[in-house]
């Protein structure tokens, strides 16, 4: 706090060298924010000259360092990319003299690119001031511009928690307590239009509560989606049940497919391979009496062969009856 001072104070000294006229701040009381807000934004082409006359209301009363108004204003001016005059950052200075203020926090919140860290900013703020409206309409274009991302139901319905403690501390902001602060009539700050042209608070609360609604329609479609996913999954399985086959309706399919392609069932018999169920057939055709197959199938499938390999039939005889579990031809 100390230090602060002194450095402002050293600024005043070197400012009433400098100047030779430029805006005049010192006809605003210190404590309208709003009157404030519309000069410097009305001047902040000329950021030099909006620096020397804040710095220089010191001189006309020296109790402006000890509160939070001129670090605040000043931090309006250094705002963007203005290299200021002279060695001083106001906003960090300010947070020293005054630590909950919200204006200082609010600016310093802004400069966060974090969504998670940010809302917390804000939400601290309205923890402190609850009638600070600067951080209802942060928190309501932060998230909402984060919310306009997300597409996937998944991604919308994880939001839900996130939105109800928003629409929380949105709701606050209606009986919230206005004297929290020494400096501040936030009603009366709020309400002037010209220096805080925000968004009304019904629209901001009428936003989330439509994001509500969003991620209820949301769960709604997950339901559907897992039921109808759930559905399909016992229609496969059903599907399977039926078209499963043991080892003597294999047979029987397999007789049926030998008889059309003309060959004749010497041996089968059922195996497992890596835990899957197989039904081998050795058929030889009967007009290459000289030739051996291998058929396999699967319990599934409904009878379809899933390889079917011919050779020799002294090669085919060999690998057969080097299967384990196989019946031996001989």
């Amino acid at each position: 706090k100390y230090l602060a001072m002194k450095k402002l104070f050293a600024l005043l000294i070197i400012f009433q060298l400098l100047s030779c006229g430029g805006i005049n701040v010192s006809d605003i009381p210190l404590e309208n924010v709003a009157e404030h807000r519309i000069l410097i934004r009305d001047n902040i082409e000329d950021r030099e000259a909006l620096e020397k006359a804040y710095v220089e209301l010191s001189g006309e009363n020296s109790q402006v360092y000890e509160s939070p108004y001129i670090f605040y204003y000043l931090s309006l001016i250094y705002s963007g990319e203005y290299e200021s005059l002279f060695d001083l950052d106001p906003l960090e200075s300010g947070l020293v003299l005054s630590p909950n203020d919200p204006f200082l926090n609010n600016m310093k919140v802004n400069m966060d690119d974090n969504l998670d860290s940010s809302l917390e900013g804000y939400k601290n703020i309205l923890e402190n001031h609850p009638r600070f409206y600067a951080a209802v309409v942060n928190i309501d274009i932060n998230y909402r511009n984060y919310w306009n991302s997300i597409e996937d139901d998944k991604d919308i319905i994880s939001e839900k928690e996130r939105v109800q403690n928003l629409l929380g501390v949105v709701n606050l902001y209606e009986s919230g307590d206005n004297n929290t602060s020494e400096y501040y009539n936030f009603n009366e700050i709020f309400s002037d239009t010209i220096a805080f042209n925000f968004t009304q608070f019904e629209t901001i609360k009428s936003n989330f509560e439509g994001i509500t609604k969003e991620i209820e329609a949301a769960e709604e479609r997950e339901i559907e989606r897992i039921r109808e996913e759930r559905e399909r999954e016992i229609e496969r399985i059903r599907e399977e049940e039926e078209a499963y086959l043991d080892l003597y309706e294999a047979l029987d399919k397999m007789r049926s497919r030998s008889a059309n392609v003309n060959q004749r069932i010497v041996e089968y018999f059922q195996t497992t391979v890596s835990d899957m169920t197989l039904y081998l057939f050795f058929t030889i055709p009967n007009d290459r009496p000289n030739y051996g197959c291998v058929t396999t199938l699967t319990p599934y499938g409904r009878g379809e062969p899933i390889s079917v390999d011919c050779k020799s039939l002294y090669t085919k005889v060999a690998q057969w009856n080097a299967i384990p579990g196989s019946p031996k031809i001989y």
